[in-house]
């Protein structure tokens, strides 16, 4: 049988919205299968990736009496013994007072370990710990307690040793990365390697990645994923039951799984290593992922031996249909720019100078504006305009108090002024000198200090007009700015987005 090469974008036309791959990778083996190993075989290396809430309090002391009020994240994973069982291990995460510092502790259930508890009453055994550090832009940069010997119930030898990673630290080393960003706490994987008696790894065979397209998975309602598992000669695709097949939360069944002839209309030679490997297509709405972002999952059987193997990928909801590729941006983006355009009124009444004491008294107008720090914050920023004179206002920036590492003038004063300046505007009421005047923030909270915000009076591509004066009185025009939270996504390019049209 020849095997033919063809492009898989090309293949899939304009429904391509996400590409998962399957890898097969052989490997040394004592099992059925070349690449493949089964257990028992004890957690020796746990990997996890998670957020920390750069914005939460500092929690009390952690105490294993009361672990819940005395840390600021708890997360649970099953971890595996050398006899195959399986162990709850608690991880819990508590805030330090020190700006970016975390303390970490690992607990077990007493009925899990041999060792006591502090208190008989304790809900958990304290079996290890360290700290984690992060940077002014939310990276881990340290980490202590990476190795922890761990002791459990069940008869299994004592001291098994495990190795913890967080991922990448001062961006060196492999995996996701860790953060500590101004978003909810949340884990984002985690991976042990411990196999009970009843599982099988097929060592780097199975393996769920978004082909690096871009792209987005639409809801569509006739959109589909394709999914291309990768054979090898230690494990070849015929060697998977097809009809053991799931994908996605719902655990739909590929299309055409039934029909006859099943294998030679979706094996390929998709690599060009004439070995065959299998293209599969799935209902996207139908496998219940949902926007903005899911984890993928195929499941299914290979050689008699269960496999799952994930990947997080964007989607986009059922009346979007991206034809070409858009790149997402994720993440904290700090502002760097406000774009702002104002309409500032002659009828407005001459005010004193600006008194952050009395900021509504001694100004015309007020803009409240949202900016982001280097961490993802979301930070109020108020912009004043008092007019000075019949063709000059005066602008004044100033934040709340718990927003700013610098105090206020007087301990009650609702706003610290960060920076002052003056427009001035000629007879026809355009705005004359410069546009944009940067000004620099110190926020609180660990983020990044001096972080240079241009404001620009001119408006700017985003707005349709620059600020002016005329008769009436003051108002806003409009604004607009380029930070972004960090559990938010952009669009940076899209080449066409239209909407889809229901088909059901």
């Amino acid at each position: 049988m020849k095997w033919h090469r063809f492009s898989v974008p090309q293949l899939l036309g304009g429904y391509l919205l996400a590409h998962l791959l399957l890898f097969a990778v052989p490997a040394s083996s004592e099992s059925d299968f070349a690449g493949t190993a089964c257990g028992p075989i004890a957690t020796a290396e746990i990997q996890l990736s998670l957020n920390l809430d750069a914005l939460g309090y500092p929690s009390a002391p952690f105490s294993a009496s009361n672990p819940q009020s005395t840390s600021n994240f708890q997360l649970a994973a099953t971890v595996i013994d050398a006899l195959g069982n399986a162990h709850a291990l608690h991880f819990f995460f508590s805030k330090m007072a020190a700006v970016g510092n975390w303390e970490w502790t690992l607990g077990l259930a007493p009925s899990e370990t041999t060792a006591p508890p502090a208190i008989p009453s304790d809900p958990f055994v304290v079996v290890g710990g360290g700290n984690l550090t992060f940077d002014t832009v939310g990276s881990l940069v340290a980490v202590s307690g990476n190795l922890q010997l761990l002791d459990f119930m069940g008869g299994a030898p004592g001291g098994n040793p495990v190795a913890i990673s967080f991922g990448p630290i001062a961006g060196v080393g492999s995996g996701e990365p860790t953060t500590q960003f101004a978003a909810q706490s949340a884990l984002n994987s985690f991976t042990q390697d411990g196999l009970s008696s009843e599982q099988c790894r097929f060592a780097d065979f199975l393996k769920v990645r978004v082909q690096p397209t871009g792209g987005r998975l639409s809801l569509e309602s006739r959109a589909v994923v394709w999914v291309a598992v990768y054979g090898s000669s230690e494990v070849p695709v015929r060697s998977l039951s097809r009809r053991s097949l799931r994908f996605g939360p719902e655990r739909v069944r590929p299309l055409g799984v039934h029909r006859r002839g099943f294998w030679r209309r979706h094996m390929r030679d998709l690599n060009g290593d004439e070995v065959p490997d299998l293209l599969l297509r799935f209902r996207a709405r139908k496998s219940g992922l949902t926007e903005p972002r899911d984890t993928a999952c195929l499941e299914g059987l290979v050689g008699g031996h269960l496999f799952v193997a994930c990947e997080e990928v964007p989607v986009c909801g059922p009346f979007c249909l991206a034809e070409l590729d858009p790149r997402m941006l994720c993440g904290p983006e700090a502002t760097s720019r406000v774009n702002i355009a104002l309409r500032l009124g002659k009828g407005d009444a001459t005010t004193a100078p600006f008194d952050p004491s009395h900021a509504f008294e001694s100004s015309s107008l007020r803009v409240p504006i949202r900016v982001f720090d280097s961490l993802g914050g979301g930070r109020a920023v108020s912009l004043f305009a008092s007019r000075i004179s019949t063709d000059s206002w005066a602008w004044n920036v100033a934040v709340d108090p718990s927003a700013t590492v610098h105090p206020p003038t007087h301990p009650s004063d609702p706003f610290v002024l960060i920076a002052s300046g003056e427009l001035a505007f000629d007879a026809s009421g355009a705005l004359v000198g410069p546009g944009i005047h940067p000004t620099v923030f110190d926020f609180s909270g660990g983020a990044a200090p001096s972080q240079v915000i241009d404001f620009d009076f001119a408006g700017g591509p985003a707005l349709s007009s620059p600020t002016s004066s005329g008769s009436g009185f003051s108002h806003l025009v409009g604004s607009a700015q380029d930070g972004q939270a960090a559990d938010d996504c952009r669009i940076e390019v899209i080449h066409h987005v239209a909407p889809g049209k229901r088909r059901d």
